[in-house]
């Protein structure tokens, strides 16, 4: 994050989505790692997919940039961590531009639904 100019208090950071492992991992390593060193809140997305190696990355950012209740609002930063075999680990800072068009209709209460949780 430090290396992306965002800081661990930045408020535009909205998630840090966690690799797509099992549930038992996460809990153990990934959610208290992240949670010292930001309030925001780990996501764990892979529940209809499992880790899908080198695709965990990927398919969350297409979340991210895609419609529904992950979408980034303009202006809104994430984190995407990644883990893979051998010990490798990677992490994408990414941001929606200020400028990016509006959201249509279906995608409005988006930001609405992930702040109440649903």
């Amino acid at each position: 994050m430090y290396d992306a100019g965002v800081s661990p208090d930045d408020p535009a950071l909205r998630d840090v989505f966690l690799p797509r492992l099992g549930h038992a991992a996460l809990s153990a390593a990934y959610t208290p790692a992240v949670a010292l060193v930001t309030s925001a809140p780990a996501r764990d997305t892979g529940h209809d997919t499992g880790h899908l190696g080198a695709g965990d990355i990927l398919a969350n950012l297409a979340l991210l940039a895609g419609p529904g209740r992950w979408r980034l609002s303009p202006g809104e930063t994430a984190v995407v961590l990644s883990a893979g075999g051998g010990f490798t680990w990677s992490c994408a800072v990414v941001r929606r531009p200020e400028d990016a068009p509006a959201d249509d209709a279906r995608n409005s209460d988006s930001s609405r639904d992930r702040k109440e949780g649903a």
